[in-house]
């Protein structure tokens, strides 16, 4: 029996756990969004160092510059001014929040939990040490320090979105589904525009292939117009219930987002090869993949096949051979082979 090669699943689930996620918006050019960033961090920068050179006992500026120098990812100079800022001010809460997050993004959880502790103890009912720090536990699937720091978040604030959603990813994590979907559900009630609660019910009820996944995928790239992730899992959903028409609908939206999202040109070429049968499109979609990616090796073997199917025997050859380059010992491309030679045509 031939076999086909697999398409790509839900690979773009996000769970943006402590650090939010970094997009650039398709209709800008990357390196003129990226000057623009660093013209404006260089604009703030000298604004907070002038600042700083006439109030060099001012806690708050240390911090703001120290913020900064932590989007810039520069982590040794975020926390030498996060330091002076806590020299200055020991028992600042908003200095230790900051210090733990230059912490778990050094690789130190262990400081970045302390640092939160002691915010919490200095500020108890601080929401923000809170959910960071039930986060990091989260992170280091310590389920229970987890349960026991969002449940008496929970109960200190029953409108909670960002809470309920964390208890839901635990609960997940955990094996208890059905009150990780009703902690996922209230996250959404309480905050309709929470993208990772959207994403995560919409993945939950795809797997039972239930159509109410469409619509939680749907909202979600409302949320996130700019991005292609809701969209590729949309279209997924389409394409594993066999609605394939709306499945290539939604890959086209994908592709007016990012030209090169080269599973959307991937998926579209496997429907329709295996199920349209259409095999000049099937090569063209494959062959647009391929230009994204060279070394994209189910989309060579797929070109392949069609180009076997359609007539086309050496096209196919030599993609199964450029097939086995990428991917040495490739299966469906050496049956794909074995076939051509036991029908007994030429290389």
């Amino acid at each position: 029996m031939i076999r086909f090669g697999i398409p790509s699943f839900r690979i773009f689930l996000i769970l943006a756990v402590i650090l939010p996620a970094l997009s650039l918006s398709p209709s800008c050019d990357p390196d003129q969004k990226e000057k623009t960033a660093q013209d404006s961090t260089a604009s703030r920068l000298q604004f907070l160092n002038d600042k700083i050179a006439k109030d060099s006992s001012n806690a708050d500026l240390y911090r703001e510059r120290a913020e900064l120098y932590y989007e810039a990812r520069d982590l040794d100079l975020a926390l030498t001014d996060i330091s002076k800022s806590l020299r200055l001010y020991p028992s600042n809460v908003p200095s230790l929040i900051v210090l733990a997050d230059i912490y778990l993004l050094s690789g130190k959880p262990d400081n970045s939990i302390e640092a939160l502790r002691k915010a919490m103890a200095l500020e108890p009912g601080n929401a923000e040490a809170t959910l960071k720090l039930a986060k990091l536990y989260l992170i280091l699937k310590d389920y229970p320090q987890t349960f026991e720091i969002i449940n008496g978040a929970i109960k200190q604030d029953k409108i909670n979105p960002e809470a309920y959603y964390i208890r839901g990813i635990a609960l997940l994590e955990t094996g208890d589904t059905i009150r990780a979907v009703k902690d996922l559900q209230t996250t959404v009630s309480q905050d309709q525009d929470h993208y990772n609660a959207l994403i995560e019910l919409g993945d939950l009820y795809a797997i039972k292939k239930d159509p109410v996944a469409a619509d939680y995928f749907r909202s979600a790239t409302k949320v996130r117009p700019d991005r292609p992730e809701p969209y590729y899992m949309l279209g997924m959903f389409y394409q594993e219930t066999e609605k394939f028409d709306e499945a290539i609908q939604v890959y086209k939206q994908i592709i007016s987002i990012d030209k090169g999202f080269k599973n959307a040109y991937y998926n579209t070429g496997y429907i329709n090869l295996v199920y349209k049968r259409d095999f000049p499109e099937a090569i063209r979609q494959f062959s647009e993949a391929i230009q994204i990616d060279s070394t994209y090796a189910e989309a060579y073997y797929n070109r392949g096949y069609a180009y076997e199917l359609s007539g086309q025997m050496a096209q196919a050859r030599k993609d199964y051979q450029h097939t086995l380059k990428i991917a040495v010992n490739y299966p469906l491309a050496i049956e794909g082979l074995n076939r051509l030679d036991k029908a007994g045509i030429s290389k």
